[in-house]
């Protein structure tokens, strides 16, 4: 748990990396502030139409503002028991995968609040039950999503993945964009399943669907490259079985291919469904992996 200031500094650090040579979108102003015109849709409320541009016309137009312009992010965030994860030697000081994950998520709030876009927080497995903090717009909304990640601490909750990914649909206004921060080493299957049912409005209480996905997945070094110790068990995190080999570096090796397997799957079913996909891990740039989301993914 870090502090809320060295939190921000390092989101912010983060979103100058990823934004750096790109121009961000600024706020087009306040809820009452006039924006532009747009066609009338079937069911709208009559008490929308631009009476005056009817009668110039003979179209129906609303009067649409700045606040509806804006974009929403809703990020979800993995705290589930295998975040808790650093380094096999935790002596070398590496940042645990929720640590780094918090960090990506401030880096991603910082970036949606100076487009001048709302941003919300989902948690999910966490020691307590998920916490939900709607979308808004401004840096009060940012500070809050900050305080949130400032609290947490991961544990086996109640509350899985996928279970988090169906209440940020339910949060986000019609076509907002949802981005998953996890380690991806749990059952993928339910968590694809609710991205997918996302994307097709099937879990938002009849609004729109999510109009995109991004999925940061965040792995320790030690994951992707296990060393070889002669005292360590390597362990399947999704089915519990020890990795096949002896303890010469077979098993090691093993244990890297079922986790680059694991990899290689979520990617695949993440672009499948149209979305973006960037693998970081800690030992690495965190701003790159931003900044891979930002440029359409991998």
């Amino acid at each position: 748990m870090a502090p809320r200031g060295a939190l921000l500094r390092v989101g912010a650090a983060l979103a100058d990396g990823a934004l750096q040579g790109r121009h961000a979108k600024r706020s087009r102003g306040t809820s009452t502030e006039f924006y532009d015109y747009q066609a009338m849709l079937p069911g709208e409320p009559v008490a929308g139409i631009d009476w005056r541009l009817l009668g110039r016309s003979d179209r129906l137009y609303r009067r649409r503002f700045a606040h509806e312009a804006q974009a929403s992010l809703m990020i979800v965030l993995d705290a589930g028991g295998s975040m808790r994860f650093a380094a096999v030697d935790a002596g070398r000081g590496a940042p645990t995968k929720l640590r780094r994950a918090e960090e990506l998520a401030a880096g991603l709030a910082l970036i949606a609040a100076r487009a001048g876009d709302r941003v919300g927080l989902v948690t999910a497995g966490s020691a307590a039950s998920a916490s939900v903090i709607e979308p808004a717009a401004g840096w009060r909304a940012v500070h809050r999503v900050v305080d949130m990640l400032e609290r947490l601490e991961a544990g086996a909750g109640r509350a899985g993945l996928a279970a988090g990914v169906d209440a940020a649909a339910t949060a986000l206004p019609r076509g907002g964009v949802m981005a998953v921060v996890t380690d991806g080493l749990d059952d993928q299957g339910p968590l694809l399943a609710s991205l997918r049912a996302a994307r097709g409005g099937r879990s938002t209480r009849g609004r729109a669907a999510v109009r995109e996905v991004i999925v940061l997945q965040v792995l320790a070094a030690d994951e992707l490259r296990p060393p070889v110790l002669p005292d360590v068990r390597l362990v399947d995190p999704a089915s519990g079985a020890r990795a096949a080999g002896a303890r010469d570096g077979s098993e090691a090796a093993a244990y890297g291919v079922l986790i680059a397997e694991r990899c290689a799957q979520l990617r695949r079913g993440v672009l499948a469904l149209g979305g973006r996909y960037a693998l970081h891990v800690t030992d690495g740039h965190a701003a790159e992996a931003l900044r891979a989301v930002l440029e359409r993914g991998r």
